[in-house]
């Protein structure tokens, strides 16, 4: 809501994240989806846009993970993150020493950055909302060639409010968004984060 209602609020978040960096030790920032309301607002993409350029002019690297809100007409079962690409796509990242990859080519829907920290390697890699199987697949293989870093993931959906993962049947699972084929926080448990233990 603050990229379509309140983008003053937005703008200061991140003003705060630039006048405060230095002093805070600030090494970059994770967004964990829904940056606009709905995907297909220009004006909304635009107020996002603005505020988040004051992270790129201050270089405070970010990764932002694609939220069900994100997509045209905030449907994720379009899988169309087509304006989101454009204001939030690889070209955004063009030129930064810490951006690494992305699936599908052309698109942030997946993407990851790697980061050295007082001599720690750090691999942050944004997860689309409710990953395909070609998505984990990816991401496995970006994981098992840099399994000498430590690994942060970011995506939209992975836990309630009590802890517990996102399983088959749950109130706000894929099912609901109508991604019944892909993956809800418990087979992506399943199929990837478990068999890494640097994540």
């Amino acid at each position: 809501f603050y990229s379509q209602t309140y983008p003053h609020i937005f703008n200061g978040q991140t003003k705060w994240i630039v006048d405060n960096a230095q002093a805070l030790n600030v090494k970059f920032v994770l967004g964990l989806g829904d940056i606009v309301n709905n995907g297909s607002s220009i004006t909304q993409e635009q107020n996002a846009d603005a505020a988040v350029r004051l992270l790129d002019n201050a270089n405070i690297p970010y990764l932002l993970a694609l939220g069900n809100h994100d997509y045209i007409g905030a449907k994720p079962a379009s899988r169309d993150a087509t304006i989101f690409n454009q204001y939030f796509g690889p070209q955004r990242y063009a030129g930064k020493s810490w951006y690494r990859g992305n699936y599908p080519a052309g698109s942030n829907e997946n993407f990851y950055g790697v980061f050295n920290i007082n001599g720690k390697q750090y691999l942050v890699m944004s997860l689309e909302f409710y990953p395909r199987n070609g998505t984990l697949e990816w991401a496995r293989q970006i994981l098992t060639a840099n399994q000498d870093k430590e690994v942060i993931l970011i995506m939209h959906a992975f836990l309630w409010t009590g802890g517990t993962r996102v399983g088959p049947c749950d109130r706000g699972g894929p099912d609901g968004y109508g991604l019944s084929a892909d993956n809800d926080a418990q087979e992506m448990w399943n199929k990837l984060i478990r068999k890494f233990r640097n994540i």
